[in-house]
């Protein structure tokens, strides 16, 4: 099953189990001079700004209970310089395993709303830069998919309020 029947509009949609947002603002604004910072790319994935902040693309993981694929939604974060120079020696002395880091979410998800800002938990995989969201400490519906899964129905409802996203009229609890 890769449609699924809508239940707003009665057509067949897509399904979708990876979503991705587009770079953030502040990127844009710095590439295209309209903002002045110091901006370093990294990779295509983590901009450095000013020497304070990182900005890190990373993925939210959403099992889905009874289907065969995972909801895998990459957002963009932000890492406090300074508290990743705190964490470099731990980083650097390891021999594998993971460093955890202290981050926040800079891009809303309307679907979960009440999500920018929110407080995440970066691990990293000392073998690679492998960046996933160990857990996420604000909203508690975001929190509970990400521990304990989520069905096929809920995917079908988040995608269409993606597919008829009218920020008016926007539930932000797709039961």
């Amino acid at each position: 099953m890769n449609k699924f029947t809508c239940s707003t509009c009665s057509e067949i949609h897509p399904l979708v189990t990876l979503l991705e947002f587009p770079q953030p603002a502040i990127i844009s604004a710095i590439s295209s001079g309209q903002s002045e910072a110091d901006l370093n790319v990294l990779s295509k994935n983590i901009y450095r700004i000013d020497w304070k902040k990182l900005i890190i693309k990373v993925e939210l993981n959403l099992r889905i209970l009874d289907y065969e694929d995972d909801l895998d939604i990459l957002i963009w974060s932000e890492v406090d310089l300074k508290h990743l120079k705190e964490k470099l020696p731990e980083f650097t002395s390891k021999k594998g395993g993971d460093i955890v880091l202290d981050a926040k979410l800079i891009q809303e998800i309307p679907f979960y709303r009440n999500t920018i800002n929110s407080p995440i938990t970066l691990t990293i995989s000392h073998d690679g830069f492998d960046l996933y969201v160990k857990s996420v400490t604000t909203n508690e519906q975001l929190m509970a998919d990400i521990e304990k899964g989520i069905e096929l129905k809920d995917l079908t409802k988040i995608l269409e309020q993606l597919y008829h996203y009218d920020e008016t009229n926007f539930d932000e609890n797709p039961d």
